[in-house]
């Protein structure tokens, strides 16, 4: 049974009991057999922000089963698995927060309700109504961009950071702004 299902039937009737919700929604997601640890970090995320009432599980749930859609579609189309794109983008942005503040995230990945569950970007996009294909489409298939800022001031710090991670840049990456 979908997540948007789910969302349907079993929310119709409000619990204060979010965990109840939680297990019945890892339950379902664990069925997909698909990127276990990506769907596991996207619970996490959901509990954290059901829990903090930044999120309604009415209108997030539906919302993240159809961008799960969409990375399972585009993983197919590429031949690649897409979750480790995110989980691996998601390290990394914590790892960058214990140097640097960042920006709330701009660009087409802020239309994506996954990236603000993972933290990977700060701004809730429901309230918006960004539509989630301007970010990644089964139609358009190809890598999805993020975009962050950090402080300029931590350049060096952060540089570090990605370093750290196997990274290497040919060329400055940083754009001032002033």
């Amino acid at each position: 049974m979908p997540v948007k299902e789910l969302s349907q039937q079993q929310l119709t009737i409000r619990s204060k009991n979010i965990n109840r919700q939680i297990l019945k929604i890892k339950i379902i997601l664990a069925n997909k057999k698909k990127n276990k640890f990506l769907i596991y970090q996207i619970i996490k995320g959901l509990e954290d922000k059901f829990e903090k009432k930044w999120l309604e599980p009415e209108t997030a749930l539906p919302r993240v089963d159809e961008e799960l859609q969409q990375i399972w579609e585009v993983s197919e189309k590429l031949n690649d698995d897409m979750a480790k794109y995110f989980t691996t983008f998601q390290a990394m942005v914590d790892e960058i927060w214990k140097v640097s503040i960042l920006a709330p995230g701009r660009g087409s990945a802020g239309a994506f309700l996954i990236n603000y569950v993972l933290d990977i970007t700060q701004i809730n996009p429901l309230p918006y109504d960004f539509p989630l294909k301007r970010f990644l489409a089964a139609e358009k298939v190809s890598l999805a961009d993020i975009d962050i800022d950090g402080s300029s001031s931590k350049k060096d710090e952060i540089l570090k950071v990605l370093t750290e991670w196997g990274l290497t840049f040919d060329t400055d990456m940083f754009g001032i702004a002033t």
